[in-house]
Protein backbone atom coordinates (compact mmCIF):
# COMPACT_ATOMS: atom_id res chain seq x y z
CA UNK A 1 0.00 0.00 0.00
CA UNK A 2 1.17 3.66 -1.12
CA UNK A 3 1.71 5.74 1.85
CA UNK A 4 2.17 10.07 1.43
CA UNK A 5 5.06 11.74 2.04
CA UNK A 6 5.30 15.66 2.64
CA UNK A 7 7.85 17.98 1.59
CA UNK A 8 9.10 21.54 1.79
CA UNK A 9 10.35 23.53 -1.24
CA UNK A 10 12.14 26.87 0.08
CA UNK A 11 13.48 29.08 -2.74
CA UNK A 12 15.07 32.07 -2.56
CA UNK A 13 13.13 35.06 -4.48
CA UNK A 14 13.64 38.67 -5.64
CA UNK A 15 10.40 40.47 -5.51
CA UNK A 16 9.46 44.51 -5.90
CA UNK A 17 7.37 46.01 -2.73
CA UNK A 18 5.46 48.88 -3.26
CA UNK A 19 4.84 51.34 -0.64
CA UNK A 20 2.60 54.73 -1.20
CA UNK A 21 3.09 58.00 1.09
CA UNK A 22 2.16 61.27 0.49
CA UNK A 23 3.76 64.58 0.79
CA UNK A 24 2.13 67.90 1.61
CA UNK A 25 3.67 70.29 -0.84
CA UNK A 26 2.81 73.94 -3.20
CA UNK A 27 2.87 72.33 -6.18
CA UNK A 28 3.46 68.91 -8.11
CA UNK A 29 7.18 69.69 -9.17
CA UNK A 30 7.96 70.66 -5.76
CA UNK A 31 6.30 67.31 -4.14
CA UNK A 32 8.86 65.66 -6.53
CA UNK A 33 12.00 66.91 -5.40
CA UNK A 34 10.88 66.66 -1.93
CA UNK A 35 9.85 63.08 -2.39
CA UNK A 36 12.89 62.28 -4.38
CA UNK A 37 15.41 63.95 -1.53
CA UNK A 38 13.47 61.49 0.81
CA UNK A 39 13.78 58.52 -0.89
CA UNK A 40 18.02 59.17 -1.58
CA UNK A 41 18.68 60.86 1.83
CA UNK A 42 16.65 58.73 4.19
CA UNK A 43 14.00 56.34 3.14
CA UNK A 44 13.53 54.83 6.48
CA UNK A 45 11.98 57.87 7.98
CA UNK A 46 8.99 58.03 5.20
CA UNK A 47 5.38 57.26 6.63
CA UNK A 48 4.33 54.82 4.70
CA UNK A 49 -0.05 54.44 4.44
CA UNK A 50 -0.36 51.33 2.02
CA UNK A 51 2.79 48.60 1.32
CA UNK A 52 1.66 45.70 -1.00
CA UNK A 53 4.10 43.46 -3.16
CA UNK A 54 3.96 42.87 -7.07
CA UNK A 55 3.80 39.11 -7.27
CA UNK A 56 4.54 39.34 -10.61
CA UNK A 57 7.69 40.74 -10.32
CA UNK A 58 8.81 37.84 -8.23
CA UNK A 59 11.90 36.09 -9.76
CA UNK A 60 14.23 32.97 -8.28
CA UNK A 61 17.80 34.52 -7.39
CA UNK A 62 20.59 32.75 -8.91
CA UNK A 63 23.17 31.80 -6.45
CA UNK A 64 25.35 33.89 -7.80
CA UNK A 65 23.45 37.13 -6.79
CA UNK A 66 23.28 34.93 -3.02
CA UNK A 67 27.03 34.81 -3.10
CA UNK A 68 27.35 30.94 -3.60
CA UNK A 69 24.40 30.02 -1.36
CA UNK A 70 21.87 27.98 -2.15
CA UNK A 71 18.33 29.45 -3.47
CA UNK A 72 16.45 26.22 -3.48
CA UNK A 73 16.35 23.75 -0.61
CA UNK A 74 14.30 20.52 -1.04
CA UNK A 75 13.49 19.28 2.68
CA UNK A 76 10.93 16.18 4.03
CA UNK A 77 8.64 17.65 5.77
CA UNK A 78 8.74 15.36 8.85
CA UNK A 79 7.42 16.26 12.40
CA UNK A 80 11.04 15.63 14.18
CA UNK A 81 13.34 15.46 11.65
CA UNK A 82 13.20 17.71 8.58
CA UNK A 83 16.33 16.49 6.29
CA UNK A 84 17.68 18.41 3.59
CA UNK A 85 17.62 15.93 0.24
CA UNK A 86 18.68 18.80 -2.45
CA UNK A 87 20.15 22.52 -2.40
CA UNK A 88 21.88 24.20 -5.44
CA UNK A 89 24.67 25.71 -3.11
CA UNK A 90 27.70 25.64 -5.24
CA UNK A 91 30.00 26.10 -2.88
CA UNK A 92 30.53 22.86 -1.93
CA UNK A 93 30.53 19.32 -3.97
CA UNK A 94 27.28 17.07 -3.61
CA UNK A 95 27.15 13.13 -3.75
Amino acid sequence: MKQEFNFILDEKVTIWSRKKFSIEAETREEAEILAKQMVIEDSDEIDFYDQDFVYESEELMDITQNKGYPTIVLMQNEEKNSKIIYENDCRTPKN
